[in-house]
């Protein structure tokens, strides 16, 4: 019986030490998969570990795969947003100068130059066929254009940027009006003169004594010292018309001689780029004592700059005094010539800022002679500030006063009137016009006549 105890009990301890040691046999996660897994292959190979079929049965890559992180939101959102074509476009508009069509001006001379040019001293362009014209550096040039509007034709400049500085002074003189054509800014710190000077200079295209569209009626002879004043030149406005005389002696009856008549307006339009006109002459008392001629007409000036135009100085196209009366004896002498009137001021940019003076001003007529007491006084040129420019002071008393020039809103005032066997004065002459043309805000411009306003 012992010894069938000891070897029941064998048999048990047996029992629990295969109970002990198959640990999958108590193990919930066993799975027909692990066994299966677990067993040896057909060639009694080792088995394949747990580890790789359930780690390849979690698919960890699949579910990174799917969220795009980078690469389908990034993408698509860039493609999405076409930052080339849109960078193209944006940049294209500044950088590339649109077409524009300068005023007057065929599409052949709307050109700019290259170089770039700094005034600082005394340069003078003449504009007529055989004028000198200064060579202003590389990458300038001039060109003759003929004008859109039709008249004379029209000598411009092109340059890149163009500098005159405070103490620079560009002065432009001939038959033909002038032009500058810029590539990129326009800076006048000095002054770009087309003014007519007195009776003998007129400005670029602006008419000379007795000339123009605009010209000044000339004085008629009455007595030896019995002349009419010649009239003042139009352009802006009407000229002013000379000072009437009276002849007492040897006139019966009593005979009066109208003064030259005031010029016409013209160029209302501003169809054409065009100068002043000159003022009427006096009549000659004699074949041996002429009349002085009237004052010359301002020129004719258009500024354009791709860019801008900074005027801190001074722009004129001022017309000319009229001629003063002259005395050749005690008992012979003249009356006073006519003012010319102001020419052209055109200025085309984007950007125009003017803290200095743009100025068209007429000229003031000149006073009449009386003989004995000597010559009157020449008209004074049109003035820079905005005033009237002063007729001339006859002399003694049987000289006229000439007439002031027209300037601001101000028209011209006429010769004066004399009788008794006098001379008259001159009258004075018109404004001229003056245009802005402009892109965006209206700019505010100070000048003499007002500016007319054009945007483009």
């Amino acid at each position: 019986m012992a010894a069938m105890r000891r070897a029941a009990l064998s048999l048990l301890v047996l029992w629990l030490g295969a109970c002990a040691f198959e640990p999958r046999g108590g193990d919930p996660d066993a799975t027909t998969t692990d066994a299966a897994t677990d067993a040896p292959d057909d060639d009694g190979d080792a088995a394949v570990p747990d580890a790789a079929a359930p780690d390849a049965a979690v698919p960890d890559a699949a579910p990174d795969a799917a969220v795009p992180d980078a690469a389908a939101p990034d993408a698509a959102t860039d493609a999405a947003v076409p930052d080339a074509a849109t960078d193209a476009a944006v940049d294209a508009s500044p950088d590339a100068p649109p077409l524009v069509d300068i005023a007057y001006l065929p599409p052949a001379a709307e050109v700019p130059g290259t170089g770039d040019v700094t005034i600082s001293g005394l340069v003078t362009i003449d504009t007529s066929p055989t004028g000198s014209r200064p060579n202003l550096g590389a990458g300038t040039s001039y060109s003759v254009a003929t004008p859109t509007g039709g008249g004379a034709d029209i000598v411009v400049l092109h340059v890149d940027d163009l500098t005159i500085t405070a103490a620079g002074t560009l002065r432009v003189v001939g038959t033909r009006p002038f032009a500058i054509v810029a590539g990129g800014a326009v800076v006048i710190s000095g002054r770009l003169d087309a003014s007519a000077t007195g009776t003998t200079v007129a400005g670029p295209g602006g008419g000379g004594p007795s000339a123009g569209s605009g010209e000044g009626g000339d004085g008629s002879h009455a007595g030896t010292r019995t002349d009419s004043g010649g009239g003042g030149a139009g352009h802006g406005t009407s000229g002013a018309r000379g000072g009437n005389a009276t002849c007492n002696l040897g006139c019966l009856p009593n005979v009066v001689t109208a003064g030259g008549a005031g010029g016409a307006a013209y160029n209302a339009g501003l169809t054409q780029l065009v100068g002043g006109s000159g003022g009427g002459n006096a009549a000659a008392a004699s074949g041996t004592c002429p009349g002085q001629p009237g004052g010359a007409g301002g020129g004719a000036v258009l500024i354009y700059a791709a860019g801008s135009i900074t005027v801190a100085g001074v722009i004129a196209a001022h017309g000319g005094g009229g001629g003063r009366g002259v005395a050749c004896s005690g008992t012979v002498s003249t009356a006073g010539a006519g003012g010319g009137s102001g020419g052209q001021l055109d200025l085309q940019a984007p950007s125009i800022t003017v803290s200095g003076q743009l100025g068209a001003n007429g000229g003031g007529g000149g006073g009449g002679s009386d003989g004995s007491d000597g010559d009157g006084q020449p008209g004074q040129d049109g003035r820079d500030d905005g005033n009237q420019a002063s007729g001339g002071a006859g002399s003694g008393n049987v000289g006229g006063d000439g007439g002031a020039g027209g300037a601001g809103s101000s028209g011209p005032g006429q010769g004066e009137d004399m009788g008794n066997d006098q001379n008259g004065g001159g009258g004075g002459g018109a404004v001229g016009r003056i245009t802005i043309r402009h892109r965006g805000v209206q700019p505010t411009v100070a000048s003499s006549p007002p500016p007319t306003y054009i945007p483009y």
